[in-house]
């Protein structure tokens, strides 16, 4: 089973002033993900019209075998006005059940890049996907970007957002997935107090602006871990792929 996480920034390239148009950049995320073969695909940053539509997805619906996606909408673009951006659950399996919600927002304001910015929202996604017979729980997470605020992710300002991902956990069956941006290197946030016994599958390799960023969590007693790529892109996050055996 190949499970990714990814980032996308709504599917504008870094530097997209001077980079292909987003029209090139859909097709060849959809391509990449269809060459890839992945079976399961965690969204960050998806772009979202007021009608809940989404380019990122219809172009990998378009183009691979992903028919099946839950999608998260919770903050403005990044890039366009009047548009949305939050999260999507993409895989070729069922999903049985899912549920979503916001984290509690700290509401910090800082100048960054000559721009006054703030926290927007961030969320979490929680899904059953029935693989093969295997109802697997996936949670995506979105966490704040602490180093744009000049802060530590165990700030207290974030106390309660990790608190809110860790209760979830704890409350879901196993197998079970953690994926997301988590925009920390610092897993023991997650898992902390966690019964599950979860490992990283990145394993601290660089995926975000030279840090441990985006990670997959997966159940160790129920799953076993035969390959990790962590792949270049458009993107400013690098693509996660975690290819999973059942125990």
């Amino acid at each position: 089973m190949r499970v990714a996480t990814w980032n996308v920034r709504e599917g504008v390239p870094e530097g997209y002033e001077k980079r292909p148009s987003r029209s090139t950049v859909l097709d060849d995320l959809a391509a990449q993900v269809r060459d890839l073969e992945l079976d399961l695909l965690v969204l960050q940053e998806v772009d979202f019209s007021g009608d809940g539509d989404s380019h990122v997805i219809n172009a990998i619906k378009g183009d691979t075998r992903l028919q099946n996606s839950r999608e998260y909408s919770y903050s403005p673009s990044s890039f366009y006005p009047g548009m949305c951006a939050g999260m999507a659950l993409v895989t070729r399996f069922p999903i049985v059940w899912h549920s979503s919600f916001l984290l509690p927002n700290p509401d910090l304001k800082v100048s960054y890049e000559g721009r006054q910015v703030s926290t927007f929202d961030k969320g979490v996604l929680s899904c059953v996907v029935d693989m093969n017979g295997i109802r697997t729980s996936v949670v995506a997470v979105h966490m704040f970007p602490f180093h744009m605020f000049e802060r530590s992710a165990s700030d207290p300002a974030f106390a309660s957002g990790w608190e809110h991902i860790r209760r979830l956990i704890s409350g879901l069956s196993e197998p079970l997935i953690v994926a997301g941006d988590f925009n920390t290197s610092k897993r023991d946030l997650v898992v902390k107090d966690s019964e599950q016994r979860l490992h990283s599958a990145v394993d601290a390799q660089i995926t975000h602006r030279g840090f441990s960023a985006d990670d997959i969590l997966y159940s160790a007693d129920r799953f076993r871990i035969d390959r990790v790529d962590v792949l270049d892109n458009f993107s400013d996050h690098r693509l996660c792929v975690a290819e999973l055996a059942v125990r």
